[in-house]
């Protein structure tokens, strides 16, 4: 007797051991992208069937991070919306003497 396991199914289990044993990242999700299967499931986001175009998106948005923005990455945009405006977290500390090198 063989059981079929699903794709998320195997990645579920990798979350499952991430939290188990407080890794940083899923073991399985590793493999997949070696064995250039994020590829694949990218390629299934223009799949014509809806069923499989969602399966996609659940498994990447869910196991690979995808849909996922950092907001700090983004630059602003200026009100007129002509210029952007790069600038480092207002969280940041700087050293009172600077930096040095």
């Amino acid at each position: 007797y063989q059981r079929r396991v699903h794709g998320d199914n195997i990645l579920a289990v990798g979350e499952n051991y991430v939290k188990n044993h407080f890794e940083r990242e899923n073991p399985y999700t590793s493999v997949i992208e070696a064995a250039e299967g994020l590829d694949k499931i990218e390629k299934l986001q223009e799949h014509e069937n809806q069923q499989i175009y969602e399966k996609a998106v659940k498994l990447l948005e869910t196991y690979f991070n995808a849909g996922v923005e950092d907001e700090n990455l983004a630059p602003q945009v200026s009100a007129n919306q002509q210029t952007y405006t790069f600038a480092a977290p207002s969280t940041l500390q700087v050293p009172a003497n600077g930096f040095a090198f």
